[in-house]
């Protein structure tokens, strides 16, 4: 079963989205993370994606899609054929 995560930054604007698989995976959380509800976190998503159209001045510090946890800036999900899109969330091809 899925868990979701929120790491909150110093703004309402600054955080990033994560979600783990099984509880081993927790240990790799940055520190501060918060469990969060599925709904919050898309929510979260949505909330990105309209200042992104909206407001450009104001977008681009939080996450519009929830990543799995693991070494974020050394995969690219978009071109990694192990990973795909559902909704708003990046999901791992078994």
């Amino acid at each position: 079963m899925k868990k979701y995560f929120i790491k909150k930054g110093e703004y309402y604007n600054e955080y990033n989205l994560f979600y783990t698989d099984c509880q081993a995976d927790e240990k790799l959380l940055p520190k501060g993370c918060e469990q969060i509800a599925r709904t919050e976190a898309i929510t979260k998503c949505i909330e990105e994606n309209t200042r992104r159209k909206s407001d450009p001045n104001f977008s681009g510090y939080a996450d519009c899609h929830i990543f799995p946890v693991v070494n974020r800036e050394k995969i690219d999900f978009e071109n990694n054929p192990n990973y795909e899109l559902i909704d708003y969330i990046w999901e791992v091809k078994y």
